[in-house]
């Protein structure tokens, strides 16, 4: 039992290594990481301020967030001076989307759920395959794409955000 427990606590700590490994791999030196780290600080500070104003406002959060992101984007784009900074997709999959499906998951109404889910179903299938379509087409003659591909990409950005979703509910 003892031997199993400490493989396991082994392959764990192997794991969390390649994480952090691959979080740091994609040439982040030691300076860009401390830059990432104040980006992150930064961004946090400005979520928690639009949560604020979404609340004082009462707009849904999301709306806001995309409204303040387009502005913050295009004033970063527009004046050269700025520093062009970008977070590391790594950090990003391996921190905060398991931290917001997981808090999804857990304040999710089951019992409400469980009562809809003839309209949820209803609703979720016709609406990810137009949006499959949709994306399919817009990309195959858009940028000429081949269908196979324009179908690929299409499922893979189909499926709706489940935490837009939840929090726009």
């Amino acid at each position: 039992m003892r031997m199993g427990t400490s493989r396991t606590k082994a392959r764990e700590k192997d794991v969390r290594m390649m994480i952090i490994a691959s979080v740091l791999s994609n040439g982040t030196g030691a300076m860009s990481l401390v830059g990432q780290v104040e980006l992150l600080i930064l961004l946090l500070i400005v979520t928690l301020i639009v949560a604020l104003l979404a609340r004082l406002m009462r707009i849904p959060y999301t709306l806001l967030l995309v409204i303040v992101g387009f502005i913050v984007g295009i004033v970063v784009g527009l004046l050269p001076f700025l520093p062009h900074e970008h977070l590391d997709p790594n950090l990003v999959l391996y921190i905060f989307i398991p931290a917001l499906l997981f808090e999804g998951a857990w304040n999710a109404e089951l019992d409400r759920l469980e009562a809809e889910w003839l309209p949820i179903i209803l609703l979720v299938i016709p609406g990810m395959v137009l949006s499959l379509l949709v994306v399919a087409v817009a990309l195959h003659v858009g940028i000429g794409l081949e269908w196979l591909l324009a179908l690929l990409v299409g499922a893979i950005v189909a499926p709706t955000d489940p935490i837009a979703v939840i929090a726009l509910f």
